[in-house]
């Protein structure tokens, strides 16, 4: 009976969360704060070496934008991980036992499944966090959830309400306009596609052909040739996942001329009846996937008459795959963006300057990490960049960049300069800018470590054959010192490493650009992802390492605040 179907569904879902280590968090209590706590799990860039490993191995690298996230519902030594299993995509499990003693000790996980799972179990604050990663990673984001049994689904609508995107229509083309609206207020068509049946065309694979160009073949959708898409779902059947099309404008890029909206439902239409009515609402068409249209198919489709959406039947037996190939171009990007993807945070990011004034942000450090660093929080600032050319027709600008420096510089431990090398005028105000700030934190008993990021800058002899620009940079440094400390009358302060902490070697960094691709539809750059954490690594070791300079407490930050 139906009733025993459902309760049987609901032990194999408990079942499946103790599987991945999640029953304790079932329903809604893992959050954003816990997460973001900075503990020797977060900090370590290890696979998973086991299935409860799997769910903070995806939440990890998703939180560093690596689009390889997916990747960790497959454990690194499982060397079948991949296996196709062409049923998979039409097993619908309501009507089998899905669970059997091997199932549980099998190692195999769908990433589908994974991230249902998390969903389901984190907040609504972490939701809407993980759906804004997986957005910046091109990937589909969930718009209905399923709840385990698959007998009703929750609309996502709050988890979205962070995506905010920007386009460009052709009709905008000439005046060089562009579009920026938050996502799911965009009046956009809707197009759905879903499956009747068994189908033998993965319509997650078809979908990825029809927004990719030419040979570059982008996994948006998992389907069952991608590593771990081949696993038989366990949770994720009734999942509807929802993606956007944006065109830049450029005729030669573009899919469409304007933007679209693609949703796409796992599992058989006939077991997600409710997710089903939803679409055929909704979309300004539907794609149903099938194979054969005989009796049953039939007497299904013809029930659809009366429904709202257009409806289109893709009818195909043969099987196929793709080879794949990527293009990289690279475009500029921020240190918001820096500090988001260092630790997984949400500073204002958009093209241009969009930071004004100066964030803080304290994120709590765990019991396992607070003897080595010594500390209980950490605090990360960001500021808005010196030298703005909103306000260089101020007469006070430079005195406002004075200030802001010293007054950041004078509350940090550590600076972060994000730097453009190939504008050595910007460059030289700014380097005189900190310069000064840097000096007055010296008077003070104050020296700080510096750090200059260098954003778009790749390959493997970056480093090397950036040694001249380095070395120019730190006599650019020197000179902006000298004129300082002759300002602030300290003659005897003649190198800029008299007044902080700076290695030449150690102390510059290398980022490679943020995009793989033209945005708006370009996902981010996975070697950006894996530079980014490399550099947060390196600035948690060397708190570590110094167990010299004094952690101020909460009450002495306030008055140094106060003081600034």
């Amino acid at each position: 009976c139906r009733v025993e179907k459902l309760r049987r569904a609901d032990i194999c879902f408990l079942n499946f969360l103790s599987k991945l280590g999640l029953e304790k968090f079932y329903p809604n209590k893992l959050t954003l704060r816990s997460f973001l706590e900075i503990n020797k799990n977060s900090i370590s860039d290890e696979t998973a070496q086991s299935v409860g490993e799997m769910p903070w191995c995806f939440l990890k690298k998703l939180f560093n934008i690596n689009a390889e996230c997916r990747n960790c519902a497959q454990l690194s030594n499982n060397e079948n991980g991949g296996d196709v299993d062409d049923e998979a995509e039409n097993n619908d499990w309501p009507d089998a036992d899905i669970y059997t003693a091997d199932d549980f000790e099998d190692t195999k996980i769908n990433p589908l499944d994974l991230i249902v799972a998390l969903f389901l179990c984190a907040d609504s604050f972490l939701q809407q966090e993980i759906t804004l990663k997986m957005s910046m990673c091109q990937f589909p984001v969930p718009l209905l959830l399923p709840h385990g049994n698959n007998s009703q689904c929750t609309l996502m609508l709050w988890a979205l309400r962070d995506i905010v995107k920007e386009w460009r229509p052709h009709d905008l083309s000439e005046s060089r306009g562009f579009v920026e609206e938050n996502i799911v207020q965009a009046n956009i068509p809707f197009y759905s596609f879903v499956r009747l049946k068994n189908c033998s065309l993965s319509k997650s694979q078809f979908l990825n052909h029809v927004l990719s160009r030419g040979q570059q073949n982008n996994n948006i959708f998992i389907h069952r040739y991608v590593e771990g898409g081949g696993v038989k779902r366990k949770i994720a059947n009734g999942l509807v996942e929802a993606c956007w099309y944006l065109p830049c404008g450029t005729e030669d890029l573009d899919i469409f001329p304007e933007p679209a909206a693609f949703a796409n439902l796992r599992g058989d239409i006939g077991q997600s009846l409710t997710q089903f009515t939803f679409l055929l609402e909704v979309s300004t068409a539907t794609f149903v996937f099938l194979d054969k249209v005989e009796e049953n198919e039939h007497k299904i489709l013809t029930s659809l008459q009366d429904v709202k959406s257009k409806l289109f039947l893709v009818v195909n037996n043969k099987k196929g795959s793709t080879r794949e190939e990527m293009m990289s171009v690279k475009t500029d990007t921020g240190k918001s963006t820096l500090l988001n993807t260092m630790f997984g945070v949400q500073f204002p990011v958009s093209s241009g300057r969009c930071t004004r004034g100066a964030y803080m942000l304290f994120l709590k450090v765990g019991e396992d990490l607070k003897s080595d660093l010594n500390c209980d929080f950490v605090v990360l600032i960001d500021t808005e960049g010196l030298k703005s050319p909103d306000l260089a027709q101020l007469e006070d600008s430079y005195e406002h960049d004075n200030q802001l420096a010293t007054f950041v510089i004078g509350l940090s431990d550590v600076t972060i300069i994000n730097i453009a090398m190939e504008n050595s005028t910007e460059m030289k105000d700014v380097l005189q800018i900190t310069a000064h700030a840097f000096l007055r934190m010296k008077q003070i008993g104050k020296k700080t470590v510096c750090h200059f990021v260098h954003q778009n800058v790749a390959g493997v002899s970056a480093h090397a054959k950036s040694m001249p620009e380095r070395k120019h940079l730190l006599d650019q440094l020197n000179e902006m010192t000298q004129i300082a400390a002759e300002m602030e009358r300290q003659p005897s302060i003649k190198a800029f490493t008299n007044v902080l902490d700076y290695d030449i070697e150690k102390n510059n960094w290398n980022i490679p650009g943020l995009w793989h691709g033209t945005p708006p539809m370009a996902p981010v750059n996975i070697g950006y992802s894996v530079a980014v954490a490399n550099f947060k690594q390196n600035l948690l070791d060397a708190v570590k390492s110094d167990r010299t300079n004094e952690v101020s407490k909460i009450p002495e930050f306030l008055e140094w605040m106060k003081s600034l």
